[in-house]
């Protein structure tokens, strides 16, 4: 609650003015929580969310997390294309051809969207439903709300190029070879496995491990050893800050801070005082160090 806005609603960070992204993701926790649906905050930020089309507004990012949990549908989110993987590598949209964050994200964004994938219609998403769409969910124009974005969260207008790429895919995805995306399920199913063993269940940051983890809950079950090795490295990203449970954007910068500061020293004409600063952060470089390839 510490970060709730004085209009009702929540931001995307602390000085954020309120976005539907995070005013209807912090909603959802909320209710997850416990708490209840007539409490004086959540009506605030429903009263909040009324103008802006409700839920239907957040960007493509809540839009796949909402889906997920069934409080959205799949057919208001664009297509994922997961065969993208599939194109030739010379191809631009090639997913190799991404920046890293991109790509690691996409990935397994497109695994879940090719499955469709939405947890458990409770009563608790029924409600979120009502709670968060002001229209009966099966009267949205679903294909309408695909490009439906609140202005408040709608930060670059979408280009000409881009509304034919989302065109393209989602009339593609109507017409998908069930073998093909199979065949692009598997080698994306794969590459976040190495991922996950390469780094030890780290990833490259954490929106794209609690998304691989979920990955891993659907693909090999809620027992398996790698799920549980998921759950054990989540300490690495929280902590208690001074307003509440936080999430680092990665796992930390100690590799960067620690040759920085060597760095910083020896320029120094103090050099000589700190030999044992010295040894011990050769140590911790030498530690950090990645010693083997991944056998793909």
């Amino acid at each position: 609650w510490n970060m709730q806005t004085p209009e009702g609603g929540w931001g995307i960070h602390i000085e954020s003015q309120p976005t539907v992204f995070g005013t209807s993701l912090n909603y959802v926790v909320q209710r997850i929580l416990g708490v209840p649906r007539d409490d004086p905050r959540l009506q605030s930020a429903r009263e909040w969310l009324r103008p802006r089309g409700g839920c239907l507004g957040i960007p493509s990012w809540g839009k796949f997390w909402l889906a997920t949990l069934g409080v959205y549908s799949w057919d208001g989110v664009h297509s994922l294309f997961p065969e993208m993987v599939l194109l030739p590598e010379w191809f631009p949209l090639h997913t190799r051809r991404l920046w890293s964050y991109c790509r690691t994200v996409y990935m397994p964004m497109s695994y879940i969207y090719g499955l469709k994938f939405a947890g458990p219609i409770t009563d608790l998403v029924l409600s979120l439903r009502e709670e968060l769409i002001f229209e009966p969910f099966s009267k949205v124009n679903w294909s309408k709300a695909r490009n439906f974005i609140a202005p408040e969260d709608l930060y670059t207008p979408h280009t000409a190029a881009l509304e034919l790429f989302f065109t393209a895919v989602d009339v593609y995805e109507r017409l998908a070879v069930p073998w093909v995306r199979r065949k692009a399920m598997e080698w994306i199913y794969r590459v976040l496995q190495s991922e996950d063993e390469f780094t030890n269940y780290i990833d490259i940051g954490p929106v794209n491990k609690v998304i691989n983890m979920l990955c891993v809950w659907i693909h090999d079950g809620p027992a398996s050893s790698a799920l549980a090795r998921h759950v054990s490295r989540l300490p690495d990203y929280l902590w208690m800050g001074r307003d509440g449970l936080k999430m680092n954007g990665t796992n930390g910068s100690q590799l960067w801070d620690t040759a920085f500061m060597v760095q910083a020293l020896i320029e120094t004409p103090f050099r000589t005082d700190f030999a044992d600063v010295f040894r011990k952060a050769h140590d911790f470089v030498d530690l950090t160090q990645i010693r083997i390839d991944h056998p793909d």
